[in-house]
């Protein structure tokens, strides 16, 4: 529990929370398995960074800090972070590039009330990995260890969309960005994301970007 400016606030595994120097905080452990990193730094150093995001910047203004829970793949993000500042004198570029970064995952992390359970979220981060992703709708019902019918229902519910039409966007996202950072067949990339049917590929291609993979990736290049 996290004591917090006068409330209660409960934590888990994998919460972010952006603590201002006026904040009064104190936590009380639940479980002897339990394990806070902190991450501190003067305010004035990185003074630069809080007036040009305005808004965006964690540490912004309000009764409360902001709160947020990350997903475990970029819980593991900040895990390195955290290690690589911990082993070595950090630098102003160290800070102000570890701080970016933070900045960056907590904001598209918190862009309003999240409408999927967490156990859906994290399941559909997962779920990018390509390993994982090639496994369609079957590998996102047991990354989310809940039965397909259950997670299609939820996705219905929250999201209006089906569990089918979320991982074909999710492949079709992956496709977009191997055609832009590799040289790797068209085919040999729609095996990858789980489209082995390069003709069905071909179509929810470009229905998603308007353009066939050839052109998406010789204008991705182009751009380059």
């Amino acid at each position: 529990m996290h004591h917090i400016n006068g409330q209660d606030v409960r934590l888990s595994a994998g919460d972010v929370v952006c603590i201002r120097p006026d904040d009064i905080h104190a936590s009380t452990p639940d479980s002897t398995d339990f394990t806070i990193v902190n991450l501190t730094f003067l305010p004035a150093s990185v003074g630069e960074l809080a007036l040009r995001h305005g808004d965006m910047w964690p540490w912004r203004s309000g009764a409360l800090p902001l709160h947020i829970h990350l997903p475990p793949r970029r819980m593991e993000r900040l895990h390195a972070w955290a290690a690589d500042l911990a082993t070595r004198r950090a630098s102003r570029l160290d800070l102000e590039a570890f701080l970016l970064d933070l900045a960056r995952m907590l904001a598209e992390g918190g862009g309003g009330a999240d409408p999927l359970p967490r156990w859906l979220r994290e399941a559909l981060e997962a779920l990018r990995e390509p390993a994982q992703l090639a496994g369609g709708t079957v590998a996102l019902a047991r990354l989310a260890g809940r039965d397909p019918a259950h997670v299609n229902r939820v996705l219905r519910r929250c999201l209006g969309r089906t569990a089918t039409d979320l991982v074909t966007e999710l492949r079709l996202d992956r496709a977009a960005a191997e055609l832009r950072l590799s040289d790797q067949p068209v085919a040999d990339i729609a095996g990858l994301v789980g489209l082995a049917n390069l003709s069905h590929f071909y179509e929810r291609f470009r229905a998603r970007f308007g353009v066939t993979p050839a052109r998406y990736r010789q204008a991705a290049q182009q751009q380059g």
